[in-house]
């Protein structure tokens, strides 16, 4: 599965497990995306570019679980979050992967909840409030086209044809109903 995740000033990373058919989630990934900014004469600005991740999957439908930012906050997918198929053969491209709708939500709460100092001795805050969805910027053609033509060189191990496979919107009824999601 190939993603291109937005660069931002923190670091962050974002969860993935696979649905087995009878709807139980196993084989948790994460894609992890570091913090980023540019220098310029004007000062120190975020930088706009994105992060391609390859990661190996075997074929399945998977779910965007959870958030983790800074190693501090951390929120659970339940209230909108993104499936998509990995296929046998290809490397699925499902385009990027937006997360900033969900750190804002976690900045605003953490600060109205006074959580805004480091939880390094105690662990990461788990936030179980319903929170926007993840963004998903769906795979274009001319993105396509270059990863599948530039495959060799940006992953040597990856020999399989590159193919656009869009994410779909998922959402639970509840905290409590998305059973393991963010366990």
């Amino acid at each position: 599965m190939l993603i291109d995740s937005a660069r931002l000033p923190d670091s962050y990373h974002v969860y993935i497990a696979r649905i087995e058919p009878d709807g139980s989630l196993a084989g948790f990934w994460q894609v992890y995306v570091a913090g980023s900014v540019r220098i310029t004469p004007n000062g120190v600005v975020p930088s706009t570019e994105k992060k391609l991740s390859a990661v190996r999957m075997r074929p399945g439908r998977y779910v965007f679980t959870r958030v983790l930012q800074n190693l501090h906050w951390q929120a659970c997918m339940w209230a909108g979050t993104l499936t998509f198929e990995v296929r046998p053969g290809v490397a699925s491209y499902i385009g990027e992967v937006d997360p900033r709708p969900v750190l804002d939500g976690m900045v605003a709460h953490a600060t109205a909840e006074g959580l805004t100092r480091s939880p390094y001795s105690g662990g990461v805050h788990q936030f179980r409030e319903r929170f926007p969805p993840l963004r998903a910027i769906g795979p274009t053609a001319e993105r396509v086209s270059e990863l599948d033509r530039d495959r060799a060189r940006l992953f040597r191990a990856l020999s399989a044809p590159v193919v656009a496979q869009t994410a779909a919107p998922l959402e639970f009824a509840s905290y409590q109903a998305s059973g393991r999601l963010c366990r």
